[in-house]
């Protein structure tokens, strides 16, 4: 995980699942604030730039990941209001992720008014 990259699913301003876990599905909650980040750690092999890239010309790849963003941000709709974010947004470290979302959490925050 030390150099695994952070795919960004969706936000929501409560805490997901409420009493279940998240990990077991491969997730992680990451909290900034009031917001509540669901993302997944992936490998630099499939999901740095040039990787990404190539791999978005594989059909089968594009499919399954595809289906699996638009999974997660379903399930976590069950329980949340969320902003999704679109199949492929990445981050290198937890920290540019905060600080994205500092830069960017009014805006939003008021989303979820």
């Amino acid at each position: 995980m030390k150099n695994d990259l952070i795919y960004l699913y969706c936000v929501t301003d409560t805490l997901p699942f409420p009493g279940q876990s998240i990990e077991s599905h491969g997730l992680k909650s990451i909290q900034f604030n009031n917001l509540y980040m669901i993302v997944r750690y992936v490998p630099p092999s499939e999901f740095s730039e040039e990787s990404l890239n190539r791999n978005l010309s594989d059909n089968h790849w594009l499919e399954i990941m595809a289906a699996e963003h638009t999974k997660v941000i379903n399930k976590v709709k069950e329980f949340n209001s969320v902003i999704p974010f679109e199949f492929g947004t990445i981050f290198n470290s937890e920290e540019s992720l905060k600080k994205f979302f500092a830069d960017c959490s009014k805006s939003v925050t008021e989303q979820f008014l």
